[in-house]
């Protein structure tokens, strides 16, 4: 399967106007608003987090890169500043369930969150910026979704949505 890159657009309503704020990404599926002027992209397709920073004319620079290693659709950030990740961990049944309604019913797709922690002293002192772990996996038993598409933390629960399921799976977790 091909990935195109492209590019991510910031549009001002007010002025209106429209800016290319990143150029050339690879299969940018996910973006979410950090902390201060912070914006984590994801690239789907290869698995990475682009963590970047807005400047004064909109456009993002790239601060740095975190790998997850897996396709990854959504993005979150919680209230603390975490990531998280839903990711698809079976691509070729995920793009089997995709084809028709029973095959959502009848491949069992995984379900799985990431979590990666923000910059804290800890991570610094051992010369890391960002934590990866995962932090809930169903093969596709339990759930009671087919394929987790975008997940939220809230309050020591995760809230898994799909755009194939009628249905909002709530998983108690605890404290993350």
């Amino acid at each position: 399967m091909l990935f195109p890159s492209s590019d991510v657009v910031y549009c001002d309503i007010s002025v209106p106007n429209c800016y290319v704020a990143a150029e050339g990404l690879n299969y940018p599926n996910g973006i979410t608003k950090g902390p201060g002027h912070l914006f984590y992209v994801s690239s789907s397709a290869k698995g990475l987090i682009y963590v970047m920073h807005q400047d004064t004319d909109h456009r993002f620079l790239l601060l740095e890169t975190i790998k997850l290693g897996k396709v990854i659709d959504n993005l979150h950030v919680d209230e603390e500043g975490h990531i998280f990740a839903a990711v698809i961990t079976k691509l070729k049944e995920f793009q089997l369930s995709t084809q028709n309604e029973i095959n959502r019913r009848t491949v069992p797709q995984p379900v799985q969150a990431i979590r990666v922690s923000n910059h804290s002293a800890v991570l610094e002192s051992i010369g890391l910026n960002y934590k990866v772990e995962d932090i809930f996996f169903d093969p596709g038993t339990t759930s009671g979704l087919q394929t987790a598409t975008n997940v939220q933390s809230y309050k020591g629960k995760l809230y898994f949505t799909s755009c194939f399921s009628d249905s909002l799976a709530i998983c108690n977790v605890g404290k993350l």
